[in-house]
């Protein structure tokens, strides 16, 4: 015997609701909130919440008004040893330096 339901908040293969996906979204981006901090907040891992809200990220980075109002940017890159595979990450971000 098998069983399947349907949920029409949440898409098939989907981790998050719609609603959440959304929220999450707002927390990277108004809030200024890391993914991390989200996925503890919501008590999932890292990778489960960045590949729910990618899609929304790149439709923001796409649009041509993402950087209107932006005057000076920066680049901040930082490296650092972890205790698991791989040991050494690698992060670079732009910054918005517009005051």
């Amino acid at each position: 015997m098998t069983f399947a339901e349907e949920h029409h908040p949440i898409g098939p293969r989907e981790k998050l609701i719609v609603r959440a996906c959304h929220w999450a979204h707002d927390q990277l981006k108004e809030q200024d909130i890391a993914v991390p901090a989200i996925a503890r907040q919501l008590g999932m891992d890292r990778h489960t919440i960045w590949e729910s809200i990618k899609a929304l990220a790149q439709l923001d980075l796409a649009d041509p008004k993402c950087l209107e109002g932006v005057r000076t940017r920066g680049v901040d890159e930082r490296t650092w040893k972890g205790t698991g595979f791989p040991s050494g990450r690698v992060l670079t971000e732009f910054i918005d330096h517009t005051f």
